[in-house]
């Protein structure tokens, strides 16, 4: 994997008026089709972190997958349309 996804409860944590997120219940009730956004760190060299779309396709008890909904501005690793998985954790607002 060529990324991490960033975790978006300890940036609330160590910045709670500044890094606002959805609620705890708003992240871990999500259903198929719901579009949330993530922070992705690249492990490339010059890439910076982005913040970025991902359409939510299933879930089970500990972990979402989605797709990539847009491409990636400072990396081409990774592309709209790509599997992401990723927790309740790592999402810092939903689409609405």
């Amino acid at each position: 994997m060529s990324y991490k996804l960033e975790d978006g409860e300890q940036l609330n944590k160590k910045n709670p008026r500044t890094f606002h997120i959805p609620s705890k219940v708003e992240r871990d009730t999500l259903k198929t089709g719901d579009i949330v956004k993530l922070i992705f760190l690249f492990d490339d060299e010059g890439s910076m972190p982005e913040r970025m779309w991902v359409k939510i396709i299933s879930k089970d008890e500990n972990q979402y997958k989605g797709i990539l909904d847009n491409d990636p501005y400072t990396t081409k690793t990774i592309k709209a349309g790509d599997d992401v998985i990723f927790g309740s954790e790592n999402i810092i607002q939903i689409y609405s």
